[in-house]
């Protein structure tokens, strides 16, 4: 089964179609590990929003990091 169809979700299409996005689909757009996403979130590398115990992150702050990295 092919995965990679036109509807499928990638971690960069949540980008554009979503604000925000869990820490662990962070991870896999900055292609760091899920521990890695969760310590930059704590050192404030990452502005996180929280959401009751829920952790998000603002695609627009992944932009601006995947954009400074360049």
């Amino acid at each position: 089964m092919n995965t990679m169809t036109a509807g499928a979700t990638t971690p960069l299409n949540l980008l554009a179609t979503r604000p925000t996005v869990s820490v662990s689909e962070a991870a896999q757009i900055l292609s760091i590990s899920r521990g890695q996403a969760y310590a930059m979130a704590r050192s404030g590398q990452i502005r996180v929003i929280k959401i009751g115990a829920r952790l998000v992150i603002p695609t627009d702050q992944l932009r601006e990091l995947i954009d400074g990295s360049r």
